[in-house]
């Protein structure tokens, strides 16, 4: 189902069944489990629960490798796995539109999380990105649900870290503002 985006048209996802499969592989696949940048415009209808906003989740079905979400304290959050899951959290979820980027330095081990622009938090996680299998927008893998009712836009995959200058340039939306450098670039 589409919706009214951020730009032009959005993925509207109902909170209960409906997300997209990104095919086999997981994220880690396509960025090399190295540096890597992930974003989306969100427009979340509730804060009253967890909801994925895009995962790469293992064949266990129960952990991920990489997740961004909204966290039922109505905060965002995203997380790699390598070997546990360690995450960076900040901004606060309302109804409108927000820009979510997170970011992983390989070398750093640093994974940095963006909201509207500016950084809200980063963290030093113990590992790689671990491998995935299945790429998801807007809910968890396996049995566990955890489906994003709002719409989801302009999802975008890097495989090295955006600055936050970068970050800052799309958010502000100004023309060039989709980096020409990575693996994927949404465009609904």
């Amino acid at each position: 189902p589409t919706s009214t985006g951020k730009f032009n048209g959005a993925y509207a996802l109902d909170g209960n069944s409906d997300y997209i499969t990104m095919g086999a592989g997981g994220f880690g696949s396509m960025v090399g489990q190295s540096d890597c940048s992930f974003s989306a415009w969100v427009k979340t209808n509730s804060v009253k629960t967890r909801q994925i906003i895009m995962a790469d989740w293992s064949h266990q079905g129960w952990y991920s490798s990489m997740n961004m979400e909204v966290q039922a304290g109505g905060f965002f959050r995203f997380g790699i796995s390598g070997p546990g899951m360690e995450f960076a959290d900040g901004g606060t979820v309302t109804t409108g539109w927000h820009h979510i980027v997170g970011t992983f330095n390989d070398s750093t081990k640093v994974i940095t999380l963006y909201v509207d622009g500016v950084q809200k938090d980063s963290n030093t996680i113990s590992g790689s990105m671990a491998t995935g299998v299945t790429k998801v927008i807007g809910r968890a893998g396996g049995s566990n649900g955890l489906y994003f009712d709002g719409s989801i836009d302009e999802v975008g995959v890097w495989d090295r870290t955006l600055s936050s200058t970068e970050v800052l340039n799309m958010y502000n939306g100004r023309k060039g503002n989709y980096i020409n450098q990575g693996i994927y670039t949404s465009q609904i």
